[in-house]
């Protein structure tokens, strides 16, 4: 189906004024204003609210199993028994899945198979996370950004008209980071199928976790041209343990497989025997989702009494409006407060993204931030 069709039947073309938003040439790694907290401390006394983490820590199967892996640790690691566990997690077969030290791995893997040559254009919204339009475009790629909607929405429609006779790939995450914000899935589905074959549409779905909306991996097995991202980092607590994985058709894991000798990765014998044990451990998956709701009402709470703008997250972080705020808060937040939170650039509208914590460092986040209202 060509595209424009494609937006008709959607019912999402809503006027000839309204693919004049389309943006490029901004690589979306500026979107997030690091400061100092890049240099990280893991001091007591410091609230991490800066890189979406569990706050709760590494799921109780997860660390009983590393602890019992130790003896292991002098020995290389086959992974193929976590490869077989996830296939069978999602009803598919070993070779539809590739296992990398985190998503970061896999998310830099789809930008070298397809930007190694330094040629082509890759289309993403911005705001959203940087890994992949970074890796491409420090390969040599074009970047075509999109913006969000006006309700902070992956914008499917632009993404679709933005398509160049250059473009190899498109990224999106769902839901987005640094928003949160999710699209339905029978409009992300649509948009998956109608992408043209000889583009290659990576979905990061990492925080597709955090939502009981279906994955688009049923649709790998008849389309090639779609790459699924998952990782451990966060429903799980293994960030720092760094697991993750694509979920694609047998031949496109194949070419991922051209450019990473397969069983060589970052995976350790703890990563593996963390990341097996993980994903039987339902019932700290059960409490994090409860608490990561009841921590969100407590932020929701105090912007709604302020009458800050916000957009609700179906992931574990949340952005607000900075505009009724003291312009440098997050830099003071880190300096003088020890909370740690990211600044959003949203193509020039300021926001602070702040990941959720428990409902007691979410209270004591609102009261801190009290005190930079303007």
């Amino acid at each position: 189906m060509h595209r424009r069709d494609w937006l008709k039947s959607s019912g999402l073309i809503l006027g000839a004024g309204f693919w004049s938003e389309i943006m490029a040439s901004q690589t979306a790694c500026h979107d997030f204003h690091h400061t100092s907290e890049i240099e990280i401390s893991y001091e007591k006394e410091i609230l991490r609210l800066s890189s979406n983490e569990n706050p709760y820590g590494v799921a109780p199967k997860a660390k009983k199993a590393i602890i019992d892996a130790m003896s292991l640790a002098n020995r290389y690691v086959n992974t193929d028994q976590l490869t077989s566990k996830i296939a069978s997690k999602w009803k598919l077969g070993p070779e539809n899945i590739i296992l990398g030290a985190g998503s970061t791995e896999i998310l830099s893997l789809c930008a070298i198979s397809h930007f190694h040559d330094g040629k082509g254009s890759l289309v993403t919204p911005r705001p959203t996370f940087f890994i992949l339009p970074a890796v491409a475009e420090k390969l040599g790629a074009e970047m075509i950004n999109v913006r969000l909607t006006s309700d902070k929405l992956v914008d499917v429609e632009n993404l679709m008209m933005a398509i160049k006779p250059s473009t190899k790939m498109i990224y999106l995450c769902n839901p987005n980071n640094p928003t949160g914000t999710k699209l339905n899935h029978s409009v992300i589905k649509s948009f998956a199928e109608a992408v043209p074959k000889n583009i290659m549409l990576v979905v990061d779905e990492v925080y597709l976790d955090f939502v009981e909306d279906p994955s688009l991996i049923p649709l790998v097995e008849n389309q090639k041209n779609l790459i699924i991202i998952k990782s451990f980092s966060k429903i799980y607590g293994l960030a720092g343990m760094r697991l993750g994985y694509g979920v694609a058709h047998a031949d496109t894991i194949k070419g991922l497989y051209k450019f990473l000798e397969k069983g060589v990765n970052g995976i350790t014998q703890l990563t593996y025997h963390a990341g097996l044990a993980a994903l039987d451990d339902h019932d700290f998956v059960k409490m994090y989702l409860s608490k990561n709701h009841e921590a969100k009402e407590v932020l929701y709470n105090y912007l709604k009494q302020k009458n800050v703008e916000h957009y609700y997250s179906y992931a574990n972080c949340s952005v607000f409006s900075l505009d009724k705020f003291d312009k440098a808060m997050v830099s003071k937040l880190l300096s003088d407060d020890k909370i740690f939170v990211r600044q959003i650039d949203d193509w020039g509208n300021q926001y602070c993204r702040v990941s959720i914590g428990k409902p007691e460092d979410m209270g004591l986040f609102v009261n801190t931030i009290q005190k930079y209202l303007i």
